[in-house]
């Protein structure tokens, strides 16, 4: 049955109107059920996509759960990522890392998931009483997509605010990027910090993987330094970056 109705959808998608049948079809949840399961089985079918948009459209986004399902269709993707922050703004902290994988499992299906979703976070910014929240919520999704090898850092830093500053910007991403520190680039961002009148935001830099990485240089060094009994200074820019 559910072959059949498949592939008179393949056959249907050569008109130009959406038949009359088919928008009948979506007003019952029996058949929008239906569409969902085909929608799982082949995601690559257009006709299948169309399909969803119109179920979308007529209002039962809410319906579409499934993440896989859900990516192609905007309003629905929309409407779980904020079903899913609306649960972890009144979880309890105990809840709140079984909503965070949720969460991470629901958006990091590709960079094109992760992008979407930076973006609304990005727009939710302005929220001040969440703005914490959502900035955790940032970088554990960036932590995940990392895992995952994609390569978002240029995408995290842009939406941070960094893309105005060129050079902080080519150093953290360099840093970052290869997850190791060099004096070079740490120099970059002290310079950039020193003069306290001009010195870009703070919360550039107040990134997880960039300060563990820094605090744990600084007590290898410290150590090293004790074990040899060797009178030698951490670089002035490593530990005001970390203090800071």
């Amino acid at each position: 049955m559910s072959r059949y109705i498949r592939d008179v959808l393949i056959h249907t998608h050569t008109h130009t109107q959406t038949p009359s049948w088919l928008e009948e079809m979506i007003q019952y949840t029996s058949w929008r059920e239906l569409f969902y399961q085909l929608a799982e089985q082949y995601p690559d079918c257009i006709m299948l996509k169309f399909t969803l948009k119109l179920i979308s459209d007529a209002g039962f986004q809410g319906e579409i759960t499934s993440a896989s399902t859900a990516i192609h269709q905007p309003d629905a993707f929309s409407s779980l990522i904020r079903s899913v922050l609306i649960k972890m703004a009144s979880s309890k902290p105990a809840d709140m890392q079984r909503c965070m994988r949720e969460l991470t499992n629901l958006i990091i299906h590709n960079q094109q998931t992760y992008l979407y979703s930076q973006v609304v976070l990005h727009a939710l910014d302005s929220t001040v009483s969440l703005r914490n929240l959502q900035l955790w919520i940032r970088e554990e999704l960036q932590k995940d997509a990392q895992e995952r090898n994609y390569n978002v850092t240029n995408m995290s830093l842009y939406f941070r605010g960094v893309g105005s500053h060129e050079k902080l910007f080519e150093a953290l991403a360099a840093m970052l990027s290869r997850n190791a520190l060099n004096p070079a680039d740490m120099s970059i961002l002290y310079k950039h910090y020193a003069d306290e009148g001009s010195s870009p935001p703070v919360h550039y830099i107040h990134i997880p993987q960039l300060l563990g990485k820094a605090g744990l240089t600084a007590h290898n060094t410290v150590y090293s330094l004790n074990v040899s009994r060797r009178s030698i200074a951490l670089p002035k820019a490593w530990v005001n970056i970390i203090i800071m």
